[in-house]
């Protein structure tokens, strides 16, 4: 399960782990276009962990989920 929140600055998503074995995933893009940032809860740090990168970046990754073992150069 996910929920998508629109804010007025950037799009909140947040999956939630069907088997319960994973903190919630959250993914924040920011209305700039650019910037994304990833977060999930860790206990033993009882703090976020957060990650930030493009969103091109992110693109690479969603699209390398339906490709082969290799390099790919995936035009905007």
């Amino acid at each position: 399960m996910f929920t998508v929140e629109y804010e007025h600055d950037h799009i909140a998503i947040r999956s939630l782990d069907h088997g319960s074995g994973y903190e919630d995933l959250e993914v924040y893009l920011e209305n700039d276009g650019h910037t994304v940032f990833i977060r999930q809860f860790s206990e033993a740090t009882d703090s976020h962990e957060v990650i930030c990168c493009s969103y091109q970046q992110l693109r690479d990754i969603l699209l390398a989920l339906n490709k082969s073992e290799g390099m790919f150069y995936e035009k905007s």
